[in-house]
């Protein structure tokens, strides 16, 4: 009997020992997924911040200053390229992180996401180059303004009917690149909204899109861009209210010459 008792102790203490064990290994594993979820949540936010810093520097930085001529197309194309490089170590960053279980089935989405938003900034790169090779051949040629160059190439304006086969050959090749970008930045933002539906994470606030850009249209209508060119604003800053103070500070200079003129 005391012997039966004895093995039935042990027997029951093994038991327990085996179920503390798994117990401890599942809080183990419990702990180190929900470390690994909020280290994965805090990634996102990063890439996300970083997403949105490239975005800004090229809707809010770049394009503004090639549109008014503050630079080059040679500086804005160097520009483009150190954001291009962003892009891809952001997109090569997204691939490499570790991935807890919850987020598994949205994951692929972000990186595939992250990869159309560098193909899009790479098919800016080329319609920079194009759109350069046009300019400097119109230059030679001495037949066409660059502003009907940009608006041929962003879809604004058109080409005039002039023997120009090394512009027209440039622009065309540059609006196949920038629709290539629309695509590319479209498609980019399908995969990142799939994302975080699928992760059920916060949505971030939506920046800019490239998609809704074109040159002068940075909360401009084509009835201020024309306004705006009449009295000398640049068109990155065009808006009603430069367009109001600049006619105000007109009509005060028509008003002192006035007076001037007649004592």
């Amino acid at each position: 009997m005391l012997l039966q008792f004895m093995h039935k102790t042990k027997v029951v203490a093994v038991g327990f020992g085996i179920a503390v064990a798994i117990i401890g290994s599942l809080a183990a594993y419990m702990m180190y997924q929900a470390s690994a979820e909020l280290t994965y949540v805090n990634e996102v936010i990063v890439i996300n911040a970083d997403l949105n810093k490239i975005t800004i520097a090229l809707m809010g930085n770049l394009l503004p200053q090639l549109e008014s001529k503050v630079i080059s197309m040679t500086e804005a194309k160097s520009s483009l390229a150190s954001l291009v490089n962003d892009a891809d170590r952001l997109h090569q960053y997204a691939v490499k992180i570790n991935v807890p279980d919850k987020y598994k089935s949205a994951h692929p989405h972000l990186v595939q996401g992250l990869e159309y938003f560098t193909s899009a900034m790479r098919s800016g790169m080329t319609t920079f180059q194009y759109t350069e090779d046009a300019l400097q051949a119109s230059e030679q040629l001495q037949t066409v303004n660059s502003t009907k160059i940009i608006g041929a190439i962003f879809g604004f304006g058109s080409l005039p009917e002039l023997e120009m086969p090394n512009v027209q050959s440039n622009v065309e090749a540059a609006k196949v690149a920038y629709n290539d970008a629309l695509r590319y930045y479209g498609q980019a933002e399908e995969e990142l909204s799939t994302f975080y539906s699928l992760s059920k994470l916060p949505v971030p606030s939506k920046q800019p899109s490239i998609a809704e850009y074109s040159p002068g249209s940075l909360g401009a209508t084509q009835e201020q861009l024309q306004e705006c060119s009449e009295l000398g604003i640049p068109a990155a800053k065009c808006s009603d209210q430069e367009i109001l103070a600049k006619k105000r500070l007109n009509a005060e200079q028509d008003d002192a010459n006035s007076s001037e003129a007649n004592p």
